[in-house]
């Protein structure tokens, strides 16, 4: 129990190298090696909220990566632990509440995942007002920006109960801080932005900030993922094709069945719009079909439906 008493802006000092180094092996999915480090290293704060947070940010990790539910129970009891490791320790540590914001907001970005809106913004709303009041944080600012502009853009789904005016603007620009100035959140506002940029038609900025993504962090799946989506929701289908190709051979090296299923559905409709060989078009279609019907994640209906829907379309037949 010694390390409860260490304030938790002190361990976020004291261990920021070690846990910029565990953060960026989950930004490369090296996650034995994270793993091996939360064993022989982290656990030490084993009775601090901040191992718990770590365990959860390698859970989302994971999800992202693979798109498979697997570790949703470890995920969620992680959750679990922290917050509960948080409300005994907030009252000697303020800074402690910094986490549970933290760890309620990774909840609310799962129940987004899982497409529960509603129930996303209460999270959201409940970790903003928590987060905000620690604005010394840069990394705080992904949540904040998220939620502003997340909160925004659902209005028309849920009335005004969680936030009142359009702050989609302030949030992009909150995501950029977090992202500028950020040490721990750095790949996730990344990820953030460049959705947040195409969702809103500024494909310039969505490419040019995944080109400098890339840059940063090197070929790696989510690295790719995000250049190929700017690639070609911007128009450019022979720079995604070009992507998208390098893809799949990270992907079919893994074990992802949505992996496998999206990036043939992708390269396919690349190939299609460049009027290039059709006959491995509707292979890659057949084959996106199969791995995306066997795939167990969450959101693979929506994925399917735009799939039957592209294989109805004159050019598909």
């Amino acid at each position: 129990m010694i390390f409860i008493h260490f304030l938790t802006l002190v361990i976020l000092e004291k261990e920021k190298e070690k846990i910029k180094f565990y953060l960026n092996l989950l930004w490369r999915e090296n996650y034995k090696e994270a793993i091996e480090i939360e064993r022989s290293y982290f656990s030490k704060y084993k009775d601090h909220p901040i191992f718990y947070t770590l365990k959860t940010i390698r859970y989302f990790d994971y999800f992202l990566d693979n798109y498979e539910p697997d570790s949703e129970k470890e995920f969620l009891e992680s959750i679990e632990r922290g917050i509960s490791l948080c409300e005994k320790l907030e009252e000697k540590d303020k800074e402690i509440r910094f986490l549970k914001g933290v760890l309620i907001a990774y909840s609310s970005m799962f129940e987004g995942i899982k497409e529960n809106y509603l129930e996303a913004l209460v999270r959201g709303f409940k970790a903003y007002n928590i987060i905000k009041k620690f604005k010394k944080y840069p990394d705080a600012y992904l949540a904040l920006g998220m939620y502003n502009y997340g909160a925004s853009v659902l209005q028309k789904y849920v009335g005004k109960t969680f936030i009142k005016g359009d702050r989609r603007e302030q949030g992009i620009r909150e995501i950029k801080y977090a992202m500028s100035n950020g040490v721990f959140m750095k790949a996730y506002s990344y990820d953030a932005l460049i959705e947040i940029l195409l969702r809103e038609k500024m494909r310039d900025s969505a490419i040019k900030w995944a080109e400098r993504f890339y840059s940063e962090f090197g070929e790696t799946r989510r690295t790719l993922f995000a250049l190929g989506k700017a690639y070609k929701k911007s128009g450019y289908f022979q720079r995604a094709e070009e992507i998208y190709l390098k893809l799949l051979k990270v992907v079919d090296n893994q074990d992802s069945d949505y992996n496998k299923g999206i990036v043939r559905l992708y390269l396919s409709e690349c190939y299609y719009v460049l009027n290039k060989d059709r006959e491995k078009a509707k292979e890659l279609l057949k084959e996106a079909e199969f791995f995306l019907n066997r795939s167990r994640w969450y959101r693979k209906d929506k994925v399917i439906n735009y799939l039957n829907k592209l294989k109805v379309q004159k050019f598909f037949r």
